[in-house]
């Protein structure tokens, strides 16, 4: 994690991202579930504001309760990554669960469209 404003505002292009992917959606496909697409989105809001809070964490150990300033440094490591991680994996399920819930307003025969352009 390079800093935290960073992080967050990838955080917010994502799910900017993908919001505005199913607006289109609901707009130009006539077929497209448009409830279905505005709950989506009103779904990553959420999404987006729970994650951004989530990005702030801190190290709840002082080099005091250490033994050396190396063991402390090495923990806060390991703690900063094991968040991170934790952080990352939870964004990318809820972002698959969206996207899954996106494919499932479309009509089989648009998925299949979309399937054959992905492939081209």
């Amino acid at each position: 994690m390079a800093n935290k404003r960073i992080l967050k505002k990838q955080i917010r292009n994502v799910c900017g991202d993908v919001a505005s992917e199913c607006i289109i959606a609901s707009e130009m496909l006539p077929e497209a579930d448009t409830d279905a697409l505005t709950k989506i989105v009103i779904k990553l809001a959420y999404m987006q504001q729970e994650n951004i809070a989530n990005v702030s964490f801190s190290f709840d150990k002082k080099p005091s309760d250490f033994e050396t300033r190396s063991r402390y440094n090495k923990a806060k490591t390991q703690y900063y990554h094991k968040a991170f991680n934790s952080l990352k994996e939870h964004f990318n399920n809820q972002l698959n669960e969206i996207v899954n819930d996106m494919n499932k307003t479309l009509t089989p025969e648009q998925r299949e469209i979309n399937k054959s352009a992905a492939k081209a």
